[in-house]
């Protein structure tokens, strides 16, 4: 009830920085969404300062990363997410597996992995970071043939409800996969396949 009261009186924008910082989880969440919530209804333009990328990603119509006092990046958090314009954005709004790379003539990139084929933006340097989401790394028994793909180990896997974490090893490189609950189950120290679909990979310049 202080929330609501405080969010129905002028002015009609708010500044809030770390707000939820010392809740516990569950509390966390349930004032997140209470001030999403009365924000959305009493038309009050929230400016909302968290270090909390599940925060922000949530709360937010539009999300700025800033770093150094600068803004890297503004945008709607679905679009941040998916297509960072650096690294900096791309860390701050999620983990990411990333490999070191050189470009090469063809618009591949070669890494530690072998030769990753990806679509590389104009003005890309040669030396390069190609970054791709544990959860949009696939994973199979059986190689599928397509591109990016390379054979791995499963080290070790963590269950978290509505998925499982996957701790991978690639040609001595770790990486990590998701899988949604148990749709995939796969036995630690089995050799699996990982591939990284090429419209899921990203380039950043190092």
């Amino acid at each position: 009830m202080a929330l609501a009261r405080a969010l129905a009186v002028e002015p009609k924008v708010l500044l809030m920085d770390e707000p939820l910082s010392n809740l516990d989880a569950r509390l966390r969440e349930e004032v997140r969404d209470e001030i999403r919530s009365l924000a959305k209804k009493l038309s009050i333009t929230v400016f909302y300062v968290t270090h909390d990328q599940v925060e922000a990603m949530a709360l937010a119509d539009r999300i700025a990363v800033m770093s150094a006092g600068k803004i890297l990046q503004i945008g709607a958090p679905k679009d941040l997410y998916h297509f960072p314009l650096n690294r900096k954005v791309g860390e701050f709004l999620g983990s990411m597996n990333e490999f070191d790379g050189t470009l090469q003539s063809d618009g591949c990139v070669k890494t530690d992995l072998g030769v990753v084929s990806c679509t590389v933006p104009n003005g890309t340097a040669k030396e390069v970071i190609v970054a791709i989401r544990p959860e949009d790394v696939s994973l199979s028994r059986e190689p599928s043939g397509l591109s990016n793909e390379f054979p791995a180990q499963l080290v070790s896997q963590l269950f978290l409800g509505d998925m499982t974490l996957c701790y991978l090893s690639a040609n001595g490189r770790k990486l990590r996969g998701k899988t949604a609950g148990l749709d995939q189950q796969f036995e630690p120290g089995s050799s699996i396949y990982v591939r990284f679909p090429t419209e899921k990979l990203k380039i950043f310049s190092r």
